[in-house]
């Protein structure tokens, strides 16, 4: 009886885990390879305007006695992302001597840190609802003769809920929230049954 049970269980699981990856499948941002120039990014800051750079674009230093550039990536916790990685990190920090520089993906590696030293951590900021990544949007900029520095803040796009549309995201949402007490359940539960069977 009790195999029985188990057998049903997983099946069941496995059902929901196929259905909720392919329901909480999102378009993955492409990066544009767009080249952005220092002084343009620092423009925009000042004037307080929205700047979005795309992971795989390229930062460029440009009229800057420095080839020095800093890199923060940062987590928004007002648009629902959080960090994940298991350092707990609120940022992770990239200095490249070059005078062109790639900005990265969540998922990838940074080259340096200060003050915590997160060197091949992977920038894993998430947000609990499956949103789709919007890009990096600037929220620092410094420019002098001694380094350059930009601050990129994780953006997420967060849909409207109306329509079949948003129908969907609330479904992914309840999905993804039934299978993570789902899994954790079972886990309990096979700790149980081994205590006590022994």
């Amino acid at each position: 009886m009790t195999k029985r049970f188990l057998a049903a269980l997983l099946s069941l699981s496995l059902v929901f885990c196929v259905f909720g990856t392919t329901a909480s499948a999102a378009d993955v941002t492409e990066p544009s390879g767009a080249v952005h120039k220092m002084s343009d990014i620092k423009s925009a800051f000042k004037a307080g305007e929205e700047y979005l750079i795309q992971p795989g674009d390229t930062v460029e230093l440009d009229g800057t006695a420095s080839q020095i550039l800093i890199v923060d990536y940062l987590t928004n916790y007002k648009d629902g992302s959080k960090s994940v990685s298991d350092g707990g990190y609120d940022f992770f920090r990239d200095n490249n001597k070059t005078t062109g520089y790639a900005v990265k993906a969540i998922g990838d590696e940074t080259t340096y840190a200060d003050n915590v030293d997160n060197t091949g951590r992977e920038i894993d900021f998430s947000n609990p609802y499956s949103y789709e990544f919007k890009g990096w949007k600037v929220t620092y900029a410094y420019s002098e003769s001694n380094f350059n520095q930009i601050n990129l803040t994780a953006t997420w796009e967060i849909p409207v809920l109306e329509g079949w549309e948003g129908f969907l995201v609330m479904i992914r949402s309840y999905l993804r929230t039934f299978i993570d007490y789902l899994f954790a359940y079972i886990v309990d539960l096979s700790k149980r049954m081994v205590d006590y069977f022994g």
